[in-house]
């Protein structure tokens, strides 16, 4: 019998942020990016750009993909760039 392997144990997945202020999309991305990619990824979807950039900067794993919908404000345009700022590596 295989020796069953501890949570903790485990090489965290890197993570997929999303972000969408609407309730229903957040829904829907969350269930879609689970179904498709959660076996590979960690799935985090937020409610606000802070809530995201939060996910961003928490936990030891890298993030692989940041998602949102770009707003034509300025403080929206300012927000985009953040993650790369933030993970260097990153690219948009």
């Amino acid at each position: 019998m295989p020796a069953m392997r501890d949570e903790r144990q485990r090489p965290q997945r890197p993570r997929i942020v999303a972000v969408d202020h609407d309730a229903t999309t957040r829904a829907l991305l969350a269930d879609e990016l689970d179904c498709r990619y959660g076996r590979h990824y960690h799935i985090v979807v937020a409610e606000s750009a802070n809530e995201a950039l939060i996910a961003v900067d928490e936990g030891a794993t890298k993030v692989a993909l940041v998602l949102g919908r770009a707003r034509n404000t300025a403080r929206g345009s300012s927000r985009r760039h953040e993650p790369t700022t933030r993970t260097p590596n990153a690219s948009c």
